[in-house]
């Protein structure tokens, strides 16, 4: 049992006074001097072992709420942890769900965007007085300004445009214009060639371009 504070001095002073009656007279101020220092070594003694006994449940105290601290951030983590697979999980999960449903109305989107160009270039062909003419324009404003351009178009728009005023007035941009004639060019296009550089200016490729945009 470990005794402290006035039990301690009291415990001390006993000691002390047990020890001066073995001894002859002592006088009392000799006594008295002695009582205060065996009550002044054990209030010392007690209040050191008091203080050592304090820094060892503080410590104790410590080393339990740094425990406690880091048991908590674990479950914490370990929550935002689950909550993030949860998420993720929901969210492939709805992605699933919804991809053929929308797969489905992109493609009946390309194809109504799909049937209203196509009804706009065949407006366009329909309308147009010399659509081969105006193909030629198309391709000659997209190839290299002052260089020769190699025009190839449907036998018969060659026939209709080369060597007459309308070709003249394709190549009055001051450059040099040959026209020949090509089965492989659907009519009404016209594909131009200059340098490196080749231009299909024709309504029925800007409309396969379109198609395959579209996914069509």
């Amino acid at each position: 049992m470990v005794l402290r504070g006035s039990a301690a001095a009291t415990a001390v002073l006993v000691h002390h006074d047990q020890e001066l009656r073995r001894v002859s007279r002592v006088p009392q101020e000799v006594l008295a001097a002695a009582r205060a220092v065996a009550h002044a070594e054990g209030y010392a003694t007690g209040w050191a072992q008091g203080r050592q006994e304090a820094a060892a449940a503080v410590h104790v105290e410590a080393a339990r709420a740094e425990r406690e601290h880091r048991t908590a951030e674990r479950a914490h983590a370990d929550l935002i942890a689950q909550a993030l697979t949860a998420l993720d999980i929901a969210a492939t999960g709805l992605a699933e769900r919804c991809a053929p449903a929308l797969a489905d109305a992109g493609d009946a989107v390309a194809a109504i965007a799909f049937a209203v160009i196509e009804a706009l270039f065949a407006h366009e062909l329909a309308a147009a007085a010399d659509p081969a003419l105006d193909a030629v324009r198309r391709a000659l404003s997209a190839t290299p300004a002052g260089r020769p351009v190699l025009i190839r178009l449907h036998p018969a728009d060659h026939a209709a445009i080369a060597g007459s005023a309308a070709a003249d007035a394709a190549g009055d941009q001051g450059r040099m214009v040959n026209f020949v004639a090509d089965h492989t060019v659907a009519p009404g296009d016209a594909v131009a060639e200059s340098d490196a550089v080749t231009v299909d200016a024709g309504l029925h490729a800007a409309l396969a371009r379109v198609r395959e945009v579209l996914g069509g």
